[in-house]
């Protein structure tokens, strides 16, 4: 996605804690003028970046993983200026796979089951893995929340449709103006509304 928004035009900077996941960055960015940033394990919210730096941020397959979400969110929307756009992508608990990946990740807690897994092969067992490490499984209502708690409005939130959900949110310029509440109601902007 870096490359691909350098190559679109955008000013990039990519930002990641995984060593590997920077090195195959760097050589995919290879003669761009990309800025890619090492962060350290275990300090998941806290960006090297000033606030207001961006006009977007693209969180991807990011929040699902990090131990305190609330904070990471709050450290997002510092570093996005006013106005600025945040695109992230989270499970979406509503489709029937991450239902059934719920129903696995319960299994797994029972001893018996962890006992088992040497029967599943790497492909399976590396599943299985990712299942132990996704552990922010929130209702997109409680997404577009956690984003209005921290100054920004949900403009898209997802669908049934697609296992990964992809949210938009607009920070807004005044923090203290009140996030619509499109609860139970008909809203005329072009916001699909899922808990």
């Amino acid at each position: 996605m870096t490359l691909a928004l350098k190559r679109a035009g955008f000013n990039v900077s990519g930002f990641d804690i995984s060593r590997a996941m920077l090195a195959a960055a760097r050589k995919r960015c290879e003669g761009q003028e990309i800025e890619l940033v090492q962060g350290e394990p275990g300090e998941y919210s806290r960006l090297p970046f000033g606030s207001g730096t961006f006009r977007g941020v693209v969180a991807s397959s990011v929040l699902e993983y990090v131990p305190n979400p609330l904070a990471q969110m709050a450290e997002l929307a510092r570093v996005l200026g006013d106005n600025g756009v945040l695109v992230i992508t989270v499970p979406n608990p509503a489709h029937w796979r991450r239902r059934l990946e719920g129903f696995l990740q319960a299994l797994m807690k029972f001893p018996l089951v962890c006992r088992l897994g040497h029967l599943f092969s790497g492909r399976r067992m590396a599943y299985l893995g990712y299942l132990g490490l996704s552990i922010n499984r929130f209702s997109l209502g409680k997404w577009a929340a956690i984003l209005s708690d921290n100054g920004m409005r949900a403009e898209h939130l997802g669908s049934d449709s697609s296992a990964m959900a992809t949210i938009i949110a607009t920070k807004l310029e005044d923090r203290t103006a009140p996030a619509p509440s499109f609860e139970g109601a008909e809203h005329p902007d072009p916001i699909h509304w899922e808990n």
